[in-house]
């Protein structure tokens, strides 16, 4: 467990980026700004950025898991400011980006030594070099495939040599990408187009020495490419994985999947009023632990969630575990899975939940019962929502709060393996006095819902 970060209006707070090399765990602490790196021992090094920029106090480090294990090294990216600086204007206070640097570090665990690979700045008040979010390590080329999807400028696919040595960035692809993974012999980027939409995929060939790619879109609000025939709203991406030759990437409300040249979109925990993002995911066990978590800012959430740990196998979902605070980075470590999380905004100024890190024995989570819990939100009228999990419950129910008689709900269900449109259908109808449907019929798929006939002042479901 580790205190909280110093106040530093407008950043985020979470530990972020595990990864392993040569039995030496790397994190680092945001706000702060303070990487760790930690054996059998105990701490190694922590290592405050002091490489980046000229003055404290320093802040931030990355948000986005921007870390890979090549061999003994561990190559880790993000943002830094150095210093954290404010600007005043009418009376409030906002931060200064003049010292914002995007930078590539690199920790050597055979020789405990950190270098500062890379860091750009561009100078300005109110803008900033494009992010490092995530790196992809192509060993047929032996170099670091970069996005960089968060920022004003100098944005796309990057690329890097495999060696801890100062260096330049080389531009790869033009095209604004955030999440990446390794999949079937290339590189793929989910296409970062603006805060609600992720346009599709760009992949990267590995080992080529040409920059040769291709581009794989995803249609307008992907209702096109949804197994419910329904589109998603504020899908915007939060990690990128490859399991059973299947390339995800983690949305809120869903998954994007990438098969061959095909997307395909699949509503998963799209409850709104909840503020759950897709915060964090790793393979693991031939498939893929994946976390959703209320955001960052969601001391407001109507209806608000706890973090979830959920295993993507095969075709299927199925919740495994309920995560206090929210969820901020997986790694699968030595056939076990430590998570990190962070606290979230309670009722007047309180925090939910701790900062810290969390083993979790995969292979009884996903053999065993899963963990009850009971989901609500708040749909606005018209809207397809849900994408729950039923896998392992026995007595799933929907609760609809102020509906009665006359109110229909149409059920869809659907796995991963699911075509767009290839949802099973099922209609209900409610009786006079009733209020709870239940779902035991649709038990070992996801279910999505469409309510119609009455606007239930919330919804909610029960997960037993």
């Amino acid at each position: 467990m580790f205190p909280g970060g110093f106040a530093a209006p407008g950043l985020p707070s979470g530990v972020y980026g595990l990864a392993v090399a040569g039995s030496v765990l790397y994190f680092t602490l945001v706000p702060e700004a303070a990487a760790f790196f930690a054996d059998a021992g105990g701490v190694r090094r922590v290592y405050r950025y002091e490489l980046v920029g000229v003055a404290e106090p320093r802040a931030g480090g990355d948000s986005y898991n921007a870390s890979v294990a090549v061999d003994d090294t561990v190559f880790f990216g993000g943002w830094v400011y150095a210093p954290l600086l404010y600007r005043h204007a009418g009376g409030s206070r906002t931060i200064d980006h003049r010292r914002r640097f995007s930078h590539l570090h690199a920790y050597v665990a055979s020789e405990d030594r950190v270098v500062l690979v890379w860091q750009e700045s561009l100078g300005d008040s109110s803008r900033w070099a494009g992010t490092v979010s995530s790196i992809v390590y192509d060993p047929l080329g032996d170099r670091l495939l970069v996005a960089r999807g968060e920022g004003h400028d100098r944005l796309g696919v990057y690329e890097a040599q495999a060696r801890p040595v100062p260096q330049q960035l080389r531009p790869v692809v033009p095209i604004r990408s955030l999440h990446g993974a390794a999949w079937d012999g290339e590189a793929c980027f989910t296409i970062h187009r603006g805060a609600s939409n992720t346009g599709g995929w760009v992949c990267v060939e590995l080992g080529s020495r040409r920059p040769r790619y291709r581009v794989v879109e995803a249609p307008g609000d992907y209702a096109a490419v949804s197994s419910d025939g329904h589109g998603a709203w504020g899908a915007v991406s939060g990690w990128a994985a490859a399991a059973g030759g299947v390339l995800y990437a983690g949305l809120r409300g869903g998954l994007l999947s990438l098969r061959g040249e095909e997307a395909w979109f699949h509503r998963l925990l799209d409850l709104p009023g909840s503020c759950l993002e897709a915060t964090a995911a790793t393979g693991a066990a031939g498939g893929v632990a994946a976390a959703w978590g209320p955001g960052r800012r969601s001391g407001g959430c109507r209806c608000p969630a706890p973090g979830l740990l959920v295993g993507l196998a095969g075709d299927n979902a199925r919740v495994l575990a309920v995560l206090g605070g929210r969820p901020t980075s997986l790694l699968w470590l030595g056939g076990d899975l430590v998570a990190a999380t962070a606290p979230l905004p309670g009722p007047v100024g309180s925090a939910l939940g701790a900062r810290g890190l969390v083993p979790l024995s995969l292979g009884s989570l996903a053999s065993g019962s899963p963990p009850p819990v009971s989901l609500c939100a708040e749909p606005p009228p018209g809207r397809v929502w849900g994408g729950v999990p039923l896998e392992g419950y026995r007595e799933p129910r929907l609760v609809l709060w102020g509906c009665g008689e006359g109110a229909r709900v149409t059920v869809y269900t659907y796995r991963l393996s699911t075509p767009p449109g290839g949802a099973e259908v099922d209609r209900y109808s409610l009786a006079a006095g009733e209020r709870v449907l239940g779902l035991g019929g649709h038990v070992g798929g996801i279910v999505s819902f469409h309510v119609e006939g009455c606007r239930p002042s919330r919804v909610e479901v029960v997960l037993s």
